[in-house]
C-alpha cells in the first residue's frame, strides 16, 4: 500500500514495527488507537488530518518529531490524555479536538505560536482547571468551546480584545456567569470544513459572538 493516502482502521492492534506502514497517508482515522503515545516511528509526515478518538493515548508525541503538513488533530474522547501536545511540533494545525479528554489537566502555552490555528474544542474536559493566557494570541482563533469544563477558574482576560473570536460557547463553567442571555444555535455545519465541527447541539448555549465581558446581544447563529 506504498500509495496509500486515505486510512481507516479500527479497533486494530498491530504487532511489531511500522516499517511497512503507508508513509504517503494524507488521512488516517484510527478510533481506539491502542498506545499510550504514537511512536517515533510511525509514518505521520505527510498527514493532514489525523483522527484518533476513543484512544489510550496518555501522551501524543513521543521526541521531537515536527508534523509540518498537520491541519487537523481530533483526539477526542481519550479519556486518559493528561496533556495536549506540544503545538511547536505542529506549526501548521488549524482545528484541534480534545472534547470529553476528561483527565486533560493542561494546554501547552505554545499553543499562542500557531498563526493559522481556528477552532479548538475543550468541551467537557472537566479536570482542566485553565486555560494558558497565550490562546490569546492566536490572531485566527474563530471558535472556543469551553463548555462543561467544570473546574475552569482562570480565564485569560484578554480574550475580549481578540477580534477574530466569533463563537465562545462556555455553558456549564464559571464564565456563564457573565452572560445575560443564550444564543439558539440552529446548525453547526462549516462549508470550509470537509468533517462537522462535533459540538453538542442545543437550544441553550451560552456563546458570545464578539466581546465576552462587554455587552452582550441576543442573536441567532447559521452556518451554511
Amino acid at each position: 500500500m506504498s500509495n496509500q493516502q486515505l486510512l481507516h482502521i479500527s479497533d486494530v492492534q498491530l504487532c511489531g514495527n511500522y516499517k511497512n506502514f503507508p508513509n504517503g497517508l494524507r488521512w488516517l482515522c484510527w478510533p481506539h488507537f491502542p498506545l499510550q503515545m504514537i511512536p517515533s516511528n510511525f509514518p505521520l509526515d505527510r498527514v493532514v488530518a489525523l483522527e484518533m478518538p476513543h484512544t489510550c493515548l496518555k501522551k501524543m508525541l513521543n521526541g521531537t518529531k515536527c508534523l509540518v503538513l498537520l491541519k487537523i488533530l481530533d483526539l477526542s474522547h481519550s479519556y486518559n490524555l493528561l496533556e495536549a501536545p506540544d503545538f511547536s511540533l505542529l506549526p501548521n494545525l488549524v482545528r484541534h479536538i480534545l472534547e470529553h479528554c476528561t483527565r486533560l489537566v493542561k494546554v501547552n502555552e505554545s499553543i499562542g505560536d500557531l498563526e493559522r490555528f481556528v477552532i479548538l474544542n475543550l468541551r467537557n474536559c472537566q479536570n482542566l482547571k485553565k486555560l494558558p493566557k497565550t490562546v490569546s494570541k492566536l490572531k485566527s482563533l474563530a471558535i472556543l468551546d469551553i463548555s462543561g469544563c467544570l473546574n475552569l477558574e482562570n480565564f485569560p482576560s484578554e480574550l475580549e480584545n481578540m477580534d477574530s473570536l466569533k463563537v465562545l460557547c462556555a455553558d456549564g463553567t464559571a464564565l456563564n456567569q457573565f452572560f445575560s442571555t443564550t444564543l439558539e444555535v440552529e446548525a453547526w455545519h462549516l462549508s470550509i470544513w470537509p468533517w462537522p465541527l462535533n459540538l453538542r447541539r442545543s437550544p441553550e448555549i451560552s456563546c458570545v459572538s464578539f466581546s465576552v465581558f462587554g455587552t452582550l446581544k441576543s442573536c441567532k447563529l447559521q452556518f451554511v
